[in-house]
């Protein structure tokens, strides 16, 4: 009976161990697809194993997700140091050009995004929006045209100073050409006020320019007449100025044909010296300012007026500089070179005056702008080197007399550039880099 209970013991130990081998058989093959007919320790290692795979493929996963986040970080942090480099380079920009525009709330909250309003540590302050050439450009015509509003202001002034002079050069003459003496009256007029020591001056010299010149005819004939005073003694490059063609003085030209009735006077004037006679008094009418010991002749007033220089030659051919400009704001130069010959007078602009190095000036003018606003930005959008005509109106020639030379010099960001002097001795022109 005991060995019966000892066998029926074992039979059902061994049909339960053989019914667990058979289930963890079924789950391997239906969830691990392992092996069949593992033991349990091999079972157990397989287990293991699988999870050790599966933490590896988990730390992996981790791995390459905090890399991920790591280079979006530093993409983000590279990009908001380069924005804030631009704003502080902006902000040295607009200092330096003194703009003084205030930020929009837009741009003053993208500023505080990418830099701080003030850095605690480094004392930086907060960088200004850069401007757009479009407000370069505007900010520019702007100052032109305060320039040409305060010249036409100063023309104005000189005008009416000139008609002011003119006035009393009429009245002086019409009264003798004798200042009237202190507290003498005419007429039973009351006395008129006491002068100033410049007015009286003035006076003088205007009444000495109306004197005869030295040798004239006495202004009474013999037969106790009256006759014209003869014409004051003129310098020798107003007498030049005279001589010259209409085409090297466009603007007399232009003024004869805005005034037609004083072309027809000449045109159909008797007298073709061009010494006297109204073609003399129109031309004259014109000068503006007139320096003899300088060889120097002005034409009309600041906003619109022609320069001309008198330059001697070794062969006794005399060589006028004639520099028209015309402002309204933006200045429009010519300059050309007139040398006398047995004809008249030919333009020798073309042989005479020295050439110019497009590459150096540009080099030059492209430093100045990089200078003055930081970079080449603006330099680009005026269109130097893609703009022939541009390039042109901004190179202009400017005679100065005190000096006796001629200064080449970009108008738009007013740089000299080059100095034209005149040789007498060889008879031509001298150029020098600036």
């Amino acid at each position: 009976m005991k060995q019966l209970f000892i066998a029926f013991i074992i039979i059902m130990f061994t049909l339960q161990v053989q019914g667990q081998n058979k289930a963890d058989s079924t789950t391997t093959e239906t969830t691990q697809e392992a092996p069949k007919n593992l033991s349990p320790a091999q079972q157990k290692a397989l287990e293991a194993k699988q999870k050790r795979d599966s933490d590896a493929a988990k730390r992996k996963e981790e791995a390459e997700k905090r890399k991920q986040e790591s280079l979006q970080k530093r993409q983000q942090g590279l990009e908001q140091r380069k924005a804030a480099a631009d704003q502080r380079k902006t902000g040295a920009t607009t200092k330096k050009a003194g703009t003084g525009k205030e930020a929009s709330p837009t741009d003053s909250a993208n500023a505080a995004t990418v830099a701080p309003a003030k850095d605690k540590k480094s004392g930086k302050k907060e960088a200004a929006p850069k401007p757009s050439p479009e407000e370069l450009k505007q900010k520019a015509a702007e100052e032109r045209q305060r320039v040409a509003e305060k010249r036409k202001e100063d023309a104005e002034a000189k005008k009416k100073e000139a008609a002011e002079k003119k006035e009393a050069a009429a009245q002086l003459k019409a009264s003798g050409g004798t200042p009237a003496k202190k507290g003498s009256t005419a007429g039973g007029a009351t006395a008129a006020p006491k002068k100033t020591a410049e007015e009286k001056a003035k006076e003088r010299k205007e009444a000495e320019a109306l004197k005869p010149r030295p040798g004239s005819k006495n202004p009474k004939g013999k037969n106790g007449k009256d006759e014209a005073p003869a014409p004051v003694q003129e310098s020798q490059i107003a007498k030049l100025y005279f001589t010259l063609p209409l085409e090297a003085l466009p603007q007399v030209a232009k003024y004869l044909e805005e005034h037609p009735d004083v072309k027809e006077s000449i045109d159909n004037d008797k007298v073709k010296d061009p010494y006297s006679g109204s073609m003399h008094d129109t031309r004259k009418g014109l000068i503006n300012k007139e320096d003899g010991q300088r060889n120097y002749l002005q034409l009309g007033q600041m906003e619109k007026y022609t320069r001309l220089q008198l330059f001697n030659t070794k062969d006794l051919k005399a060589l006028i500089a004639i520099q028209t400009d015309e402002c309204n704001p933006d200045c429009k130069n010519t300059f050309k070179l007139y040398k006398q010959n047995n004809d008249g007078w030919e333009d020798v602009t073309a042989s005479a005056l020295p050439a110019l190095d497009k590459k150096y000036m540009l080099g030059k003018i492209k430093s100045a702008y990089k200078k003055q606003y930081m970079d080449n930005s603006v330099y680009e959008a005026k269109g130097y080197e893609t703009d022939e005509n541009f390039f042109q109106s901004a190179i202009v020639y400017t005679i100065n007399p005190e000096a006796n030379k001629i200064i080449v010099r970009d108008q738009i960001i007013d740089l000299p550039l080059y100095e034209i002097t005149w040789d007498p001795i060889k008879s031509k022109f001298n150029i020098t880099k600036l």
